[in-house]
């Protein structure tokens, strides 16, 4: 295969040197115009399809996202309609704020942990019981059970 095309200093791309630009089959561009209703070329006067710089520059980056960061038609078609809205399109900002909070939590706990550590060899069972012993009081039937 031939090596990709850069942009040169022209306004207007017709789609073969797009395809060859973007090493995508005209085919696969034409595709992703009927999945992506903001991809749309211009047509000439002879109603052939016309790129701009910024439209093939938004055909790289769905390149991109699909083949290189695993984007699904679907997950990009959502990044997408979240990205023209202005929203952001990563994480939402609750889920951002709990896990913060949380992350300080754990480093509160790790600021005490000579503490902690006490606190949990004062709790933990003794070192001379063996872990049969302790696997046997863990698992035994409450009395209630042992009813039935």
């Amino acid at each position: 295969m031939e090596p990709a095309k850069k942009f040169g200093e022209k306004t207007f791309y017709r789609i073969g040197e797009v395809s060859a630009i973007t090493k995508l089959p005209p085919s696969v561009l034409r595709f992703w115009e009927s999945e992506f209703s903001f991809l749309r070329p211009r047509k000439s006067q002879g109603r052939h399809r016309v790129y701009d710089r910024q439209t093939i520059e938004t055909v790289l980056e769905i390149k991109r996202m699909l083949y290189e960061e695993g984007y699904t038609i679907m997950g990009l078609k959502r990044y997408w309609r979240r990205r023209r809205a202005g929203q952001p399109s990563g994480v939402p900002v609750e889920r951002i704020q709990r896990a913060r909070s949380e992350l300080k939590a754990i480093v509160d706990m790790l600021a005490q942990r000579p503490a902690f550590l006490e606190q949990v060899h004062a709790t933990s069972p003794s070192s001379e019981e063996t872990s049969e012993e302790r696997t046997k009081t863990t698992i035994a039937p409450s009395a209630h059970q042992m009813a039935r």
